[in-house]
Order: C-alpha cells, then sequence, then structure tokens
C-alpha cells in the first residue's frame, strides 16, 4: 500500500507535473488528465525519497532518497536506473548519505548532499567529481546548490552561502568564497534573480 499524500519535491516538463512522495513518484499530464506512477511494482526501488530532479534534454527524471540511493527514470527509453554508489561507500557515514536537493546544469545532475557535492554525468549515468567545499575540505552538509552568472552556489551548514565560479577547480575548497554567513536552506534561481530562504 502506497501514500501519495505527502509531497516531498515536484518538477514539471512541457506537458506534466511529476511529484515525488515517500516511495514513489507520479506524473500527472496537465493536458490528458492521465497518471503515471512509478513505483516498487513498475521498477522504481527507492524509498525515503527527499527531492527530485528532472533533466528536460535528456528526458530524465533523477530520484534521491535519505539514504543516499539514486533513482534515474529515462522516460524516452522507458527505464529505470538505480545508482548505489553512495549507499555503499564506507567512507560516508550513514547519517551522511541524504540527498538534500538535485540540481540540473550542463550536462549535468549536482546533488547537494550530507556531505558534499557530487556530480552525476546524465549522458551515461555514471558519477563524477564530488566537491567537498567546506574550509579545509571537510565532509559537511549541503542543504542546496543553484547556479548563476557562471557561479555555483551552495547553501553550506554552519558556514553560509559559499560561490566559486564554474571556471575554477571546484574541487578544491579554496576557490569556494563565503558571500554571507547566515543560516541559509534553500537556494533556487527564477526570473533572472538568485533566490535564498532563510531558516527564519
Amino acid at each position: 500500500y502506497y501514500s501519495y499524500q505527502e509531497t516531498k519535491a515536484i518538477e514539471k516538463d512541457d506537458q506534466n507535473i511529476y511529484v515525488a512522495t515517500d516511495n514513489a513518484v507520479f506524473a500527472y499530464n496537465e493536458y490528458s488528465k492521465e497518471t503515471d506512477i512509478f513505483n516498487t511494482i513498475n521498477g522504481l526501488k527507492i524509498d525515503g525519497i527527499t527531492t527530485l530532479g528532472y533533466a528536460k534534454d535528456y528526458k530524465k527524471l533523477i530520484v534521491g532518497s535519505s539514504n543516499g540511493k539514486v533513482a534515474i527514470i529515462d522516460l524516452a527509453a522507458d527505464k529505470i536506473y538505480h545508482l548505489n554508489d553512495i549507499f555503499s561507500k564506507t567512507s560516508i557515514p550513514d547519517n551522511q548519505k541524504k540527498i538534500n536537493k538535485i540540481i540540473i546544469h550542463a550536462g549535468y545532475a549536482y546533488l547537494a548532499t550530507g556531505y558534499g557535492i557530487t556530480a552525476l554525468r546524465l549522458n551515461d549515468n555514471h558519477f563524477g567529481d564530488t566537491y567537498y567545499v567546506a574550509v579545509g575540505g571537510e565532509m559537511t552538509n549541503i542543504k542546496s546548490v543553484a547556479f548563476f552568472n557562471n557561479q555555483m552556489f551552495a547553501a553550506v551548514e554552519n558556514e553560509g552561502i559559499k560561490k566559486a565560479s564554474i571556471n575554477s577547480n571546484l574541487i578544491d575548497y579554496n576557490n569556494w568564497n563565503v558571500i554571507d554567513f547566515g543560516d541559509w536552506i534553500e537556494l533556487t534561481t527564477f526570473a533572472n534573480k538568485l533566490i535564498g530562504v532563510k531558516s527564519d
């Protein structure tokens, strides 16, 4: 029995609204009024869903969970891929594997996680680099990420908003600079503006 009451995340394309719940994703077509459901019955084996990202150019939904598991729903190929790299990584404490936010940019899905930022290549569904942006390159909770004016921004727990040029070496934590020390919990872009939400 599945509950579709509690919404965890929403994404949209030209026709569909994609909604993530705790253990499923459904697509509501605004024109036909039809609903498609992705759950364990038809191959989506992920629970504790926390966030959703939609890659329009690739027609892929990227699903993140509280334990680090990632699923890619390839809508064009009608396939579901499960990536357990983060979930299985013993060097990351279990309580830091949560996927907080997924942002799509320039062929990658960027995962803001409990330990840092990990890039996922959308053309072949493989993980790329991981950025540890905290002071000293330590693991820390990244609550959200956003891209704006050729820069990457991150809401970093206990450090505020940090930014780095996308043309710099993002792996080097020295290239990430604090622009505000507030307790930021969410970042997004809208109407050519960078928008942040603080805990208050």
